[in-house]
């Protein structure tokens, strides 16, 4: 009799133990599973971008506007022989009243002319950066550079980031299907949504040194130091929604 129940006792411990482990069955139309896939790379950046600035006041608004003009097309000119390596482009030219300080019960009135010229320039090799900047300190102010990574070389990763983001939630689908004692055979895609593209911050470097501020210093244009800069790199990832069933 003792033997019988020691029986008994361990059948119904085995069964226990199976049902704890066993896993749900499949609907009959499988099971649906939503799950993201994502990829990273670090990018060199290859873009740089330096905003050039002349501003001028006078007593006269004309006289102010051809001193800005003048130094503006110099730097223009001088920019040339960098060819195709970079593009230029006039982001703003304003002129704007300049008030002196009105005494008490007095109305203020216009003691000078301010005007200010602005050019956007796209240097597509990083490595000339330096000598862009030492060109132009002659004849405008830089204020800083930013580095970035081209439109270009982002579209050439995005189709190794895409690949990678697919396979990546396609990996987890087939993680989701062994888990239910089934293989990546058993996985079905129904459908693929690629998401949005982390653009990476451009770098900033602050200027050391304005061509104004080496004037007031006492030193010639022309000595402009070549800055030294490092373009550094940034990151870039992309982001997908897979939806398969497991049948």
């Amino acid at each position: 009799m003792q033997k019988t129940v020691l029986a008994l006792t361990c059948s119904v411990l085995m069964c226990a133990a199976g049902s704890a482990s066993a896993m749900p069955g499949l609907a009959l139309k499988g099971a649906p599973v939503t799950l993201n896939g994502s990829a990273a790379m670090t990018l060199v950046n290859d873009e740089a971008i330096v905003t050039l600035t002349k501003e001028e006041q006078s007593d006269n608004a004309q006289k102010a506007s051809e001193a800005v003009v003048k130094d503006a097309n110099e730097a223009i000119e001088a920019l040339k022989k960098f060819g195709d390596k970079l593009t230029l482009q006039t982001t703003g030219f304003n002129t704007w009243p300049v008030y002196t300080k009105a005494a008490d019960g007095q109305i203020a009135s216009v003691g000078a002319w301010g005007v200010r010229q602005t050019v956007k320039v796209t240097i597509k090799d990083v490595a000339i950066v330096g000598e862009v900047m030492q060109t132009v300190a002659p004849h405008m102010n830089y204020d800083g550079v930013t580095f970035r990574v081209s439109e270009s070389a982002r579209k050439a990763a995005n189709d190794t980031l895409l690949t990678k983001a697919i396979a990546d939630a396609a990996r987890r689908a087939t993680v989701v299907a062994q888990a239910m004692g089934l293989t990546e055979k058993n996985v079905k895609i129904e459908e693929l949504n690629v998401g949005s593209e982390a653009v990476p911050g451009p770098r900033f470097y602050a200027a050391s040194m304005r061509s104004d501020s080496a004037n007031a210093l006492g030193m010639e244009k022309s000595a402009a130091p070549v800055p030294v800069l490092n373009a550094g790199t940034s990151d870039v990832s992309l982001n997908v929604t897979m939806r398969v069933r497991i049948k």
